[in-house]
């Protein structure tokens, strides 16, 4: 039986990296394929825990190398996933869960076809909202801004395979740790009602979309 790979995907402020850290907490068997990124650390992340922390010129190197499996390039900062590490895991048996921007995943699954994407959604566009200018590491404007990305990744939400509701931490890492783990043991049954709840979820995407579009909008005339 392979083990599964598992790439996870949500707007920033959507709570995902706290759920992905106490998944991991959980399940230290799991393997967390942890991205590189030219972007400063915010407050608490740690080298080699979070992010590999590299200049730009380094991983720009990396690429010249094909070191990484996919990279984007979002708000002036490179993302990327490594790809040894992780083809290491994969040989070893080991569940991999990459965390992704949502650019990424398409590469991901034109490499790997059996891989399975999950989307976190915050319950309202303004819980997004105050948990990025809770973290203050971002202008107004360029928070304003960031809701054309969010509107963006809201609308490729419904390619995924799953999406999740982040309406109480505790509960969405109950969700994904009980979805993956119906993923490893090929519990179908379990796997199909969760693809149910999916569907369920589109009318609320749709309104997550069309109300970053519009506050999108709303800031080019401001």
């Amino acid at each position: 039986m392979s083990a599964p790979m598992i790439i996870v995907c949500a707007p920033s402020g959507s709570g995902k990296t706290t759920i992905l850290k106490s998944l991991f907490q959980a399940r230290p068997d799991l393997h967390f394929s942890v991205s590189h990124t030219t972007r400063p650390p915010r407050p608490k992340e740690q080298e080699g825990a979070d992010y590999y922390f590299v200049t730009p010129s380094v991983f720009e190197d990396m690429i010249a190398q094909n070191d990484f499996l996919e990279y984007v390039h979002n708000y002036d900062h490179y993302y990327g996933t490594s790809r040894r590490p992780l083809e290491k895991a994969l040989r070893q048996g080991q569940t991999v869960i990459l965390d992704l921007e949502t650019e990424g995943v398409a590469r991901v699954k034109d490499l790997y076809p059996t891989s399975l994407s999950i989307f976190i959604l915050p319950p309202s566009l303004q819980a997004l909202k105050d948990r990025l200018y809770g973290r203050g590491d971002e202008s107004p404007v360029q928070l304003k801004l960031r809701m054309a990305q969010v509107a963006q990744q809201f609308g490729q939400a419904s390619q995924f395979d799953f999406i999740l509701l982040n309406d109480n931490q505790a509960h969405a890492q109950a969700q994904l740790s009980e979805l993956i783990k119906a993923l490893e043991t090929h519990d179908k049954d379990r796997v199909d009602e969760m693809s149910r709840a999916t569907q369920a979820y589109q009318p609320l995407l749709k309104t997550l979309h069309d109300e970053a579009l519009r506050s999108h909008e709303g800031t080019k005339d401001s």
